[in-house]
Order: C-alpha cells, then structure tokens, then sequence
C-alpha cells in the first residue's frame, strides 16, 4: 500500500517493502463530508406482541366451489378473486393504540422502504401489504412500490385524525380481510400468499389517553422514542385459481 500526503509529488516507484511513514498522514477523500444525528436514550420501552394469522376466508371457498357455468368474463374474476383474512390479537396485559395509515416517518427501521400505506391493522388494509407469488415461476404478482406523502402532519399541518390510529385491549382480537387482484391470477395455478414484515408506531392506553377529552385531531405528537411493533407472520397461504 502506498501512503501519500497532500502536496506530495507525483508517485514515482518505491521499494515495495517501503514501511508506512512515521508520522501521521491525513486521509484525501474525494466525497462530500456528510453529517449524522444521533439521540442517546437512557432507555426505550420494549414494542409488544402482536399475533397475526393468516387464513382463506370461507366466503372465497364457498364461490369457488358453487361456480361452474363455463364463463370466464371480467366479472366472474373478480367474484372468485380470493379473500385472505386476517386475525390480529394484542397478546398483552395492558391495551395499545397502533397508528394504522398514513406516514410513518418517525419510525426509522433500518432497511425499511417508507410505506404510509393503510397496515394490516386498518380497516380496509393495502394488498400491498401482502406478497403473492407464482408457484411454479416463483413470480411476484404483488409489487412492493414505495408511496410518497408530505412529511407534514396530515399533509397539511393539521394533525393526525382519530380515525387513523387502533386500540387494542388485552387480549382482543380483531379481524380484518383483503382481496387478491384476480387480473393476474391464471385458471389452475397455485399461488402462495404471506404477510410482508412492516414497522407500525405504537403507544401504550387507549384512544381516550392518547387524544384526551374525545379530540378528533391529534395535533401534537408524543414525545420521545419508540422501536416500531413489528407486523409480521409466518402463516402462508395457499391456494388455486
């Protein structure tokens, strides 16, 4: 390795058995200095555990089964388009409220593609939530495209809505369902469906803590920091077109 200086005269050959100089040198690096901020925390509070399992609902057998009149028009597609259901069960003593839709961006997991779409835990959750894959091509028919929103709060400086966040008690259990896209999917092909892993921002009480005397916008956002409840499951399901 050759070690230079700044202002050292162009490199000429050296004794490849040269030492490193003495004296310390400076590293020259071409790059733009960047700056990181970093937060030092005395502690943060563990996230909790969520239960999240996956199932056909009966509804998507019960039309699968019943259809057989031959036709295979748009309609009929969509009609048999599977439906996932998905079960969700706060599995601690104490209730949590979930931020369910919109930005996310005072999560910072590393690695994790900003996503403000609605979660699993939402109402009527993103397909994109899931991934749905080709069985016998091992294709993606389910893109992971990230979203982009304002950084402001609710877009516009006006806070977050009530509507946008989720109380769980413990042990409650919600369910929630989803339909596959039938545009993609092929007569007679086995397709697999799992629950990508997402960040989703948490506190622990109810609605009425978080928001107090039934506000309907929460306009100042709680303070300090919080590692994301992890929205995952190891269920996959399969089923045929």
């Amino acid at each position: 390795m050759h070690w230079r200086a700044r202002g050292d005269p162009p490199e000429s050959p050296r004794n490849p058995t040269e030492l490193p100089p003495t004296e310390p040198q400076r590293l020259i690096s071409g790059r733009p200095l960047c700056s990181r901020k970093f937060v030092v925390v005395s502690e943060m509070a563990r996230p909790p555990k969520l239960s999240i399992s996956l199932s056909l609902a009966e509804e998507a057998h019960a039309r699968e089964e019943g259809s057989g009149s031959g036709r295979s028009s748009r309609a009929d597609f969509e009609a048999l388009s599977p439906t996932i259901q998905i079960t969700i069960t706060n599995e601690n003593d104490r209730p949590i409220t979930l931020k369910t839709s919109g930005g996310q961006h005072h999560l910072l997991v590393p690695g994790e593609v900003p996503n403000p779409r609605a979660r699993v835990t939402a109402k009527r959750p993103d397909v994109q939530n899931f991934s749905v894959i080709d069985y016998e091509n091992q294709e993606e028919l389910i893109i992971n495209a990230p979203t982009f929103i304002s950084p402001v709060a609710g877009g516009s400086g006006r806070g977050w809505q009530r509507k946008q966040f989720l109380t769980l008690e413990p042990q409650e259990r919600v369910t929630r369902t989803v339909r596959i896209p039938g545009q993609r999917l092929v007569s007679g092909k086995e397709y697999h469906v799992s629950l990508r892993r997402t960040g989703c921002w948490w506190a622990e009480g109810t609605l009425e803590d978080l928001f107090s005397d039934g506000n309907a916008i929460l306009k100042t956002w709680p303070a300090g920091q919080t590692l994301p409840v992890s929205l995952e499951s190891k269920d996959i399901v399969v089923f045929r077109y």
